[in-house]
């Protein structure tokens, strides 16, 4: 049975919702509206009620990786972030402090950059004739329109940064290199494949180059359907005290095995209408340092983004489509994403493969 207290201060917020939009932004929403569009927008990433939206289909990983940051106020398009050096692995100075004396101080030094958004827009049009007919069946055609722009809009956002992330120049190719293209042997459905000691040789990498273990293990599909089912994994987990022996391995296992939270991209996109489907994260695999959302916290990359976005722009009537018309719904995106430190991951190109 639901709690009568929780009922009353849901309604409370909902009002207080409502009476809040209509005193800041003035639209003609009728509360019945308002409730449609919040429903179809349960998060928020901003203080834009009931317009704005924070939460990823569940298939796409790609903001998992390069985590969302409003680093730009609502109206403005261009990010400002910082950066900082090793400061914080500095071990030279004497800090031992004589009595009498001064204390040392520490400092760090911050780079502030500066970024252009781009604006991500898609119109969603409702034939009145057709939303009228949907209706019957308890259909809110807005709402379904909305909803699939909002999907393209994302998965366009996952394409970004897959393809930033699956770029050999994102990472840094000095010294070891933070990157290496799979083939023959070397990919990971092959039989004499080492992946583990890949992977182990891999972490060290990352730390050696940015002072941090990677705590993200990505792959796509194919990467894991291979690297479950490794001659070297299967032995580990028949020899080891992984737990129960189970091939392919599961996602539990190998995080067991590398130390690592391991997410998989299952997202798949067509290039036209009806098109043929490809994975949005290839073949590839790749090892990240993922921070939080903050501008602070050292990371391989990150989604920046406007405060307020996204939104979905008030509807309105164009007489050109449709017997009636069709009502227009706008969704916009403004964000980028950026590789904020190019040390701090590792790509391997094609490891999903057998030769």
């Amino acid at each position: 049975m639901s709690n009568p207290v929780d009922e009353k201060l849901e309604k409370a917020v909902k009002e207080l919702s409502y009476t809040k939009f209509m005193a800041e932004h003035g639209k003609e929403l009728t509360k019945e509206e308002f409730s449609n569009i919040a429903n179809f927008i349960p998060g928020t990433r901003a203080t834009f009620p009931g317009l704005a939206t924070g939460f990823a289909q569940r298939p796409l990983m790609g903001t998992l990786l390069a985590p969302e940051i409003v680093a730009a106020p609502d109206g403005l398009e261009v990010a400002s972030f910082p950066s900082f050096g090793r400061e914080s692995f500095y071990a030279g100075e004497n800090d031992i402090v004589a009595i009498n004396a001064g204390r040392k101080s520490t400092d760090y030094a911050v780079t502030w950059n500066s970024e252009q958004l781009d604006a991500h827009a898609m119109d969603a049009p409702v034939d009145v004739r057709l939303a009228r007919a949907l209706a019957v069946s308890g259909i809110d055609a807005a709402v379904e329109a909305l909803e699939l722009a909002r999907s393209q809009v994302e998965l366009r956002k996952e394409n970004s940064i897959a393809t930033l992330l699956r770029t050999q120049g994102s990472y840094d190719l000095t010294g070891t290199s933070s990157y290496a293209a799979c083939s023959n042997t070397t990919s990971w459905g092959n039989a004499s494949a080492t992946p583990i000691e890949t992977v182990l040789a891999a972490k060290e990498t990352v730390r050696g180059k940015c002072g941090m273990y990677p705590n993200t293990f990505w792959m796509s599909p194919l990467a894991l359907r291979y690297l479950s089912v490794n001659a070297e994994v299967k032995t580990l987990l028949k020899y080891g005290s992984e737990g129960s022996f189970s091939i392919p391995a599961s996602v539990a296992a190998l995080e067991n095995i590398f130390g690592m939270s391991i997410v998989v991209g299952s997202a798949i996109s067509t290039a036209t209408f009806n098109g043929a489907f490809s994975d949005v994260w290839g073949a590839d695999a790749g090892l990240l340092v993922v921070g939080n959302n903050n501008l602070h916290t050292p990371k391989f990359a990150a989604t920046f983004t406007s405060a307020g976005s996204p939104k979905v722009m008030p509807a309105y009537l164009d007489r050109r489509f449709g017997a009636e018309g069709s009502m227009i719904y706008s969704y916009v995106d403004y964000y980028k994403a950026f590789v904020t430190m190019n040390t701090a991951g590792y790509l391997w190109a094609n490891a999903g493969t057998t030769t």
